[in-house]
């Protein structure tokens, strides 16, 4: 008698998560964890983080223009959906990865206090290879507001 009483609540539990979830998912609609996408199931071979540098090469915290990393990472993406241009795996051009930086700067530059006159905006690029992981620093773009052109 006793387990066939858990297996009622477990029934009952599982079915009332299910009803939750699709009512949540009426409410919110395509937001996680609602969405349809599979978000993080697989996971590719490559990843990129981005960092600027002055004209030093040092390195310059996103903290201090009231941003943070991800927020670079997801407008690069988003710039480079929005120009059409295919990204990751490190299939883009140097063209392409100048046009991206410029236009990224822009973006931080408007929303942010951004106010660093020289600056070089580098894709640091990781991947898989075998059984070890690959870095790859790529120059994006050099702004440079002490030289107008």
């Amino acid at each position: 008698m006793n387990q066939i009483k858990n297996k009622v609540n477990w029934f009952i539990f599982t079915f009332g998560v299910f009803v939750l979830y699709g009512i949540g998912y009426l409410i919110f609609g395509e937001i996680h964890p609602f969405s349809r996408y599979p978000m993080y199931s697989s996971f590719p071979n490559w990843s990129y983080v981005f960092y600027i540098t002055d004209k030093h090469d040092k390195i310059i915290p996103f903290e201090t223009m009231n941003i943070y990393g991800a927020e670079v990472s997801h407008l690069y993406y988003f710039i480079s959906e929005d120009l059409q241009i295919l990204c990751g795996n490190f299939q883009e051009s140097k063209e392409d990865l100048d046009l991206l930086g410029t236009k990224m700067i822009e973006i931080i530059k408007v929303q942010t206090d951004f106010d660093h006159p020289f600056i070089k905006l580098y894709r640091c690029g990781y991947y898989l290879e075998n059984d070890s992981i690959i870095r790859i620093d790529q120059l994006m773009t050099i702004i440079d507001y002490e030289d107008p052109i």
